[in-house]
């Protein structure tokens, strides 16, 4: 929010995530994302109605819904390896402003990254890269660390809670 100038932030849950195995009915999802974000005034969720987030169909909604304001899409580094397979992705980089989460590799790398993609796709990918502060912080690392009979301090105690009481990601998890 600072370093940007961001008003807002919203989490966008999908209900039929791409690439992610192992995550938990979207209700609960959705649940813990707005356990973690109670207390956070500049910051909220977007439920999409369609299974996955598209281009195509979501921008609309967002566009209509935030209609005269700039929109930003903050996304991981991992985003930039499936770039080039999202279709209608050159309306995605026309209309909103990307900004990369970086967990894993140096930004030097990411952005080395985006100057490559441009050079060999065609795509003017203009985003803003910066290191994430907390780097070390991922949803398969917390269901990981669950399944196994770890403690985790890295998420809010309410998604904890919610977690914990519904018997999540547990080894008996259904």
């Amino acid at each position: 929010l600072e370093r940007f100038k961001l008003d807002k932030i919203f989490f966008l849950v999908e209900p039929i995530p791409r690439r992610k195995q192992g995550v938990n009915a979207f209700e609960h999802r959705t649940a813990m994302v707005e356990l973690a974000l109670k207390n956070e005034k500049n910051m909220g969720t977007i439920i999409l109605k369609q299974p996955r987030f598209t281009i195509k169909e979501t921008m609309p909604v967002l566009n209509e819904r935030f209609k005269g304001a700039e929109i930003y899409f903050l996304m991981g580094e991992d985003f930039l390896d499936h770039l080039t397979s999202w279709p209608n992705i050159e309306q995605l980089i026309e209309s909103v402003h990307i900004i990369i989460g970086v967990r894993k590799k140096p930004v030097s790398e990411v952005k080395k990254q985006i100057q490559i993609l441009g050079e060999t796709t065609g795509l003017a990918l203009k985003a803003k890269v910066f290191k994430a502060k907390l780097s070390d912080v991922s949803s398969s690392k917390v269901r990981h660390a669950i399944k196994n009979g770890y403690e985790v301090t890295t998420i809010k105690s309410s998604v904890r809670d919610y977690i914990r009481s519904r018997n999540l990601y547990s080894l008996t998890d259904k």
